[in-house]
């Protein structure tokens, strides 16, 4: 049997090789980014906070944003589950991109009261959830809890939608998860009505998802697009080209300015296979990449912290 060690390294391995291929296939597969991008500007990166766990770890959690607070980074993420009710390997949306399913029977605290809870203990990152399960939660109810906390935050709430695929958690909460594609676009009209009174704009919506679906709603309502990849597996030329076709069609629906991307990237490495990547990603036209901490407690990895410092240059 190999070992845990024997594994983690053949993943390093995997990234740095990966990180090496990203750069010269970012280069043929978008050679118009850095129109689209600028010349050069500070790299926007954003970490995720676990949310899920054991005791111990989640009483991490605002000691964790208090430290994201206290560093470059530029926002804070938490993911999106209410109930895990049974295995889930079998219908995981991300399984051959190199990810783990999440445990059944884990313990989830709700994302939009923990955003509450990281808004009051942060005064400059930008929040977010990656990605709210749109079909769990009446629309309305949602769009109001969402409104309060950006409004609250000072403005400071970004919102990954998502339909949704663990259709046992549907269920075990009594709602009917052939109908989560239409309240995914509810999201659209549901979200302004609930601003139509308020001086607060509304906190940008991204449709989460590495489907067309979702980059064609994107186009059609959204704010932007939040695809995920891991670390192991990104696939650089394939971002590039769903951007690409994401301008066109924001461009075709007669949107103006250009969508928002925001990449979660899943994973850990080491540092230079890490800011290889990121900066190959930016370079693909992301606007902000989203990574593992690599927490030790409430210690954020060195690797992460200097990310901000990076350049996206050609």
């Amino acid at each position: 049997m190999r070992s845990d060690g024997f594994v983690t390294a053949c993943r390093r391995c995997t990234a740095a090789i990966v990180a090496r291929l990203a750069w010269s296939s970012i280069l043929l597969a978008r050679q118009v980014t850095m129109s689209r991008r600028g010349d050069s500007r500070p790299t926007a990166i954003g970490v995720r906070i676990p949310t899920q766990g054991s005791g111990d770890e989640l009483s991490l959690v605002l000691d964790r944003v208090r430290a994201v607070e206290r560093s470059d980074l530029s926002s804070a993420w938490v993911s999106d589950h209410l109930v895990i009710p049974g295995p889930t390997r079998d219908q995981f949306p991300f399984s051959g991109l190199g990810m783990s399913p999440p445990r059944a029977g884990e313990m989830w605290l709700d994302a939009i009261t923990v955003l509450s809870a990281l808004a009051a203990n942060t005064t400059r990152l930008r929040l977010g959830i990656a990605a709210l399960v749109a079909g769990l939660r009446p629309v309305p109810i949602a769009a109001r809890q969402v409104r309060t906390v950006h409004v609250l935050a000072g403005d400071r709430i970004e919102v990954g939608l998502a339909a949704g695929w663990l259709m046992e958690e549907f269920t075990a909460l009594g709602e009917d998860p052939t109908d989560r594609y239409r309240r995914l676009d509810c999201w659209r009209d549901e979200a302004r009505r609930a601003w139509e009174d308020s001086s607060h704009a509304v906190p940008p919506l991204l449709v989460a998802g590495n489907g067309r679906a979702s980059r064609d709603r994107a186009a059609a309502w959204g704010d932007g697009w939040l695809p995920q990849q891991h670390l192991s597996t990104v696939d650089v030329a394939w971002l590039a080209a769903c951007i690409d076709e994401l301008d066109q069609s924001w461009s075709t629906c007669g949107r103006a300015g250009d969508p928002r991307v925001v990449l979660r990237l899943s994973g850990t490495t080491d540092a230079e296979s890490l800011q290889g990547l990121v900066l190959a990603t930016l370079r693909a036209g992301v606007d902000e990449v989203v990574v593992d901490a690599g927490w030790n407690g409430a210690t954020i990895d060195p690797g992460v912290l200097a990310l901000p410092s990076a350049r996206c240059t050609t």
